[in-house]
């Protein structure tokens, strides 16, 4: 992305791998899109970070206090290196016996012209801040309702200076779909951009469950959540299934798991640079955000991914099948057979995967039949037909509840 170009080198080409992974996920328009304008936001961010910033403005004056320092010839006893390192220090301690000077007697009319000419290009970027995340939240999901003034979540926290700033906003998020529809892969894709532009502090994305929230008694929950946190700091914080939290009203087990992750959102993540994503289905994750109205209110970005069409499932197949080193036949015909079976067929990259190992397992015994069992005569060549993949689809039509590829032999 030319957008980057003020980026160190390192985060720019993991950011460009992460958008090059998202391009090569099947389908899902508007969560790319949402990606992409979120990505925008944030370089916009970053850069503005960069240039006005107050460790900008530092640099700044320490650069004009250094030029503007007297500078003795070398060579001299009070020249050279020495006198211009002396010279900064006067000007550093200076700077900070005006800054101290100012904070404890600030006078009305400096304090208004001062801020009139120091915070011109901060207001300016705050407001187009506030109006890029409108629109982002408008276009990742259904915000929640707003809170009376007392119960809202603290005021974010940005980091000063540096390519990596925090932005003004906290980024824990929301996943949801069917199974197979990329939940997985989209939190690693936005953890690589979280940490190619500073939000967090490395792209470690820890996948955890309910077991490592949930303790063996009460009160234990909360400190093996803690300790949860505490190995994701830094990095993004995936729980899977996370619907699976709280299982029932009466699950004090798992309330406690939610109030401490809330107390996590709201104070600890600013500290640590953490971004927690929840993953699960649609209307169990809605229920999850029911149980904690202070749950729901701390999520950022929520995204739906949905359920892949036909045509994305033999997509998906052929793009699997490539992979893994085969190639297809007719594709025209595999994607009507998709059409066919689609009614039926449940989840999406998992299923096209199963589909796909039980494919080899008949083109390969027919390919042996063909050859009247004799394996030297045995055409060896990765090329599927169509005939491999219909017996595959029926079988997975007619036992749709058998989701193992074992069942395929059974």
């Amino acid at each position: 992305m030319e957008l980057a170009a003020f980026l160190p080198d390192k985060q720019r080409r993991r950011l460009q791998r992460a958008h090059r992974h998202l391009g090569a996920m099947v389908g899902l328009p508007a969560v790319k899109l949402a990606v992409r304008r979120l990505t925008v936001f944030l370089l916009w961010e970053a850069r503005r970070t960069v240039h006005t910033g107050p460790a900008a403005r530092t640099r700044a004056a320490s650069s004009t206090a250094a030029n503007t320092a007297p500078r003795r010839r070398r060579g001299g006893a009070a020249g050279g290196r020495g006198a211009r390192l002396r010279a900064r220090r006067q000007a550093r301690a200076r700077r900070a016996r005006a800054r101290a000077a100012a904070a404890a007697a600030p006078s009305e009319d400096e304090s208004g012209s001062e801020s009139e000419s120091e915070s011109g290009s901060d207001a300016e970027g705050a407001a187009g801040a506030e109006m890029l995340a409108s629109v982002l939240l408008q276009l990742a999901g259904p915000a929640a309702p707003a809170a009376p003034a007392a119960e809202r979540a603290p005021a974010a926290r940005p980091a000063e200076g540096g390519a990596g700033a925090l932005c003004a906003v906290a980024h824990h998020t929301v996943l949801t779909g069917p199974p197979g529809t990329g939940k997985t892969t989209l939190a690693q894709i936005l953890g690589d951009i979280w940490f190619a532009l500073g939000v967090t502090r490395t792209a470690r994305v820890t996948t955890v469950t309910r077991n490592d929230f949930v303790g063996k008694y009460m009160g234990s929950s909360g400190e093996k959540t803690r300790a949860t946190l505490k190995r994701a700091e830094g990095g993004v914080l995936f729980v899977d299934e996370a619907y699976s939290l709280v299982t029932g009203s009466t699950d004090d087990y798992g309330h406690e798991v939610l109030a401490e992750l809330v107390e996590f959102m709201s104070n600890g993540a600013w500290a640590s640079r953490t971004v927690l994503v929840f993953a699960g289905y649609e209307a169990q994750m809605k229920q999850l955000e029911g149980v904690n109205s202070g749950f729901s209110r701390r999520i950022t970005w929520r995204f739906n991914l949905p359920r892949p069409s036909p045509e994305q499932l033999a997509e998906i197949f052929e793009l699997q099948a490539k992979r893994s080193g085969w190639r297809l036949v007719r594709p025209h015909v595999f994607r009507g057979l998709f059409r066919a079976a689609h009614a039926k067929l449940r989840g999406g990259g998992g299923t096209t995967k199963q589909l796909l190992l039980k494919a080899q397992v008949e083109h390969a015994n027919r390919a042996l039949d063909a050859a009247g069992g004799v394996w030297a005569q045995c055409n060896v060549g990765r090329w599927l037909e169509p005939d491999d993949l219909t017996p595959c689809l029926e079988d997975a039509t007619r036992a749709a509840g058998r989701s193992s590829p074992l069942s395929y032999f059974m």
